[in-house]
């Protein structure tokens, strides 16, 4: 049985099985779709959606905030500034840090140092955290997804668009979501800059 990988996996076979009415045979190959939609889902997001344990260190360039790489944040476990990055226990601040939990911004009474990787930051970040659900938009965006990659690998020809140019060589492009599971997710994409 391929496994669900419980550290990406936005939905659950169950989930999957009844939305789409799927046989017991079919768990190994819906498991690994739901792995794949999961994981094209985070590519789109620029994020990582589920719920997960984060240790990062950060550049900071010297104001009073701080936007950590991945919200909304469940847990503030530690935040250490540290031009040195030994990130000892003297290192670590705790009653001038803010955090803003949903967009995943700290706020620091002084100001962080301007300095290459000099904050360190331990926290849980992401949806599902300690049972939650993951919300609608983002599970049916799944379902969607693990629909399409489904009528794909049986050869209908899901997410292939072929364009002809005037000299008549034909270009074949295939796309990673449908276009209905992109919607649902644009609210949770990231802006890079």
């Amino acid at each position: 049985m391929a496994p669900l990988d419980a550290v990406t996996a936005l939905i659950t076979w169950e989930y999957a099985k009844e939305m789409l009415n799927l046989d017991e045979d079919e768990i190994n190959i819906v498991q690994n779709l739901i792995n794949a939609a999961s994981l094209a889902a985070n590519q789109y997001t620029h994020r990582h959606l589920k719920a997960k344990d984060h240790n990062v260190q950060l550049d900071s360039y010297g104001g009073q905030t701080l936007r950590l790489p991945e919200y909304p944040v469940n847990v503030l476990t530690s935040v250490h500034i540290d031009t040195d990055r030994d990130f000892g226990a003297a290192t670590e601040v705790t009653d001038d840090i803010l955090l803003y939990p949903d967009g995943g911004t700290l706020f620091y009474e002084d100001k962080f140092p301007k300095d290459y990787q000099c904050v360190k930051v331990v926290y849980n970040a992401g949806y599902g955290y300690d049972g939650a659900e993951i919300p609608y938009d983002i599970q049916l965006a799944m379902v969607e997804t693990v629909q399409w990659y489904r009528a794909r690998i049986s050869g209908q020809g899901i997410g292939v668009t072929a364009i002809q140019n005037p000299n008549g060589i034909t270009t074949r492009f295939e796309a990673d979501l449908p276009v209905s599971a992109k919607r649902r997710l644009e609210p949770y994409v990231r802006i890079v800059v």
